[in-house]
């Protein structure tokens, strides 16, 4: 157990902090807060405390926290809604933390995976930007290359302009996922920032992490957390709206274009997986003029690809328009949004384009095989980044497989659960 009134001592006056800073006033509430979280440790309770602006609600709970880590050697999480905070959190109030403990200890930020840049997929990518990306994507390769010069962590949050990768759509090409990984067979292994700093978290008194991270980790089962039996939740009031994210269904026409987009794209003449199979495959004819009649398979995935587009497109202003149409009939709806049943008749007026859609998925998901029989029969010599591209079309069927499922999901709209529709004014 810890010692409650030492922590709460290093907060009153006379204490250590009121030595670190001339100006310090004793805060009555900080103190109390601290006394009540080294109890909930001592106890191993559940507590729930508000603080107002000005408590110091964040060093009230750290200090019991680490001196808990320290004398139980164990881990603690303090997850956060903003990543602001996390970082205030680790560059102000530890480092204040450390001046007044008597032993040191270790602290960690840590991000999901997605966060951090794959440099796997960076070189590969790199190698091959004017197939892989469009000009807006290629337009921000120098500068990522100029911030990678730099960085210590990986991670893409601290380029200063993740939104426009985000926007551009290079985010999702260049960050970590599970799917995409290599693993042991990684070329950069040895330089990976993601092992990297779960390695460090491995050995942290307090592993700093978001919610998203939270109840990410909590669906992948702690595949990146690891095991822990206390956590702390700073900025609580946040907690339904990201556990809704990630432990709810969502499906809408952008997810499903990304996936689209990533396998072909017209734009800029042509741009995607596809795009880079069907000039791998143009210089391979050359030297191996039988391989033409396999090579058709490449032309068949692009045509299904465009009817995937047109279905999709099809589906969602129907349903957007019966969306509408029921909202206008309902009083007291909440705005941008209609709860829907098993029964709602959205999707049974669309039955067909369902069937429609879901066929030109499914179509969509085998003809992919038909590409991984396709590339595998080609030995490496001729395909250099053959494992590479196997990787990308498994990571396709993933997500289009993903998409099949959650939508039958929401349409049979069965069980303990709520559904509802979201929309705007423009068409989504």
């Amino acid at each position: 157990k810890i010692d409650s009134n030492s922590a709460a001592s290093l907060l009153a006056d006379g204490g250590g902090l009121s030595k670190e800073n001339d100006a310090y006033e004793e805060r009555p509430g900080q103190i109390a807060f601290s006394k009540k979280v080294a109890k909930a440790f001592n106890e191993s309770e559940i507590l729930l405390a508000e603080a107002g602006t000005g408590t110091g609600k964040s060093i009230a709970y750290l200090i019991p926290a680490i001196l808990w880590s320290e004398s139980a050697r164990e881990r603690i999480v303090v997850s956060t809604n903003t990543k602001n905070l996390q970082e205030q959190l680790f560059f102000r109030e530890i480092p204040i933390i450390g001046k007044l403990l008597d032993f040191p200890f270790r602290a960690v930020i840590l991000k999901g995976r997605g966060n951090y840049i794959c440099l796997n997929r960076w070189r590969k990518l790199a190698e091959s930007a004017n197939r892989y990306l469009t000009k807006k994507e290629s337009d921000l390769l120098l500068p990522v290359a100029s911030w990678l010069h730099e960085t210590t962590t990986g991670d893409l949050s601290e380029t200063g302009f993740f939104s426009m990768l985000a926007e551009s759509g290079l985010l999702e090409r260049i960050h970590s996922d599970v799917i995409s990984c290599a693993g042991g067979r990684c070329p950069v292994r040895e330089k990976c920032f993601v092992n990297r700093i779960r390695k460090a978290a491995q050995n942290a008194h307090i592993i700093i992490v978001n919610h998203s991270l939270v109840f990410s980790d909590m669906v992948s089962e702690g595949g990146v957390l690891g095991s822990y039996c206390r956590i702390v939740f700073d900025e609580a009031h946040n907690i339904e709206k990201v556990a809704l994210q990630y432990l709810g269904v969502s499906l809408n026409y952008y997810r499903i274009r990304r996936v689209l987009n990533r396998l072909y794209s017209r734009e800029d003449h042509g741009h995607g997986l596809l795009a880079v199979l069907q000039t791998r495959a143009e210089k391979i004819v050359k030297g191996w003029p039988e391989f033409a009649d396999k090579a058709a398979t490449i032309k068949t995935a692009l045509d299904t690809v465009q009817h995937v587009r047109s279905v999709t497109k099809e589906l969602f202003e129907h349903i957007y328009s019966s969306v509408q149409d029921e909202a206008s009939q309902v009083k007291n709806k909440s705005e941008g949004k209609l709860r829907y049943t098993e029964n709602t008749s959205v999707f049974s007026s669309c039955a067909d384009i369902i069937k429609a859609f879901n066929e030109a998925v499914s179509a969509l998901i085998t003809v992919i095989e038909d590409l991984k029989m396709l590339v595998t029969g080609i030995s490496s010599g001729k395909l250099k980044d053959k494992e590479e591209l196997l990787t990308d079309l498994e990571k396709s069927q993933v997500d289009l497989q993903g998409i099949i499922n959650d939508f039958g999901f929401l349409i049979e709209a069965r069980g303990r659960n709520v559904f509802w529709f979201e929309y705007n004014g423009y068409g989504s």
